[in-house]
């Protein structure tokens, strides 16, 4: 929506998705990385990624195997997810 703003940073082994709402109510949301920019930040298919939240260290998130997981956004607020094996 117009409401999500998302995007990756990586470098190295690190991997970084943020993403920033400006939601003025709570909503679900559902984060996806592109097949292109997963494949060029080096996440497989057949692997098994966590998302922990660096900022706040309370959201954890499992990544699907479409690179796709779900997030509780609370109004207008940030995350910065690390993605791990």
């Amino acid at each position: 929506g117009e409401d999500v703003h998302a995007f990756v940073r990586y470098a190295g082994e690190d991997k970084l998705v943020i993403v920033t709402g400006f939601n003025e109510v709570g909503k679900t949301i559902k984060v996806k990385i592109p097949d292109d920019v997963a494949e060029k930040v080096g996440l497989k298919k057949d692997g098994v990624y966590i998302a922990r939240d660096l900022l706040w260290r309370e959201v954890e998130v499992g990544v699907q195997p479409d690179f796709s997981f779900e997030l509780n956004l609370k109004p207008y607020s940030s995350f910065i997810f690390k993605v791990k094996e």
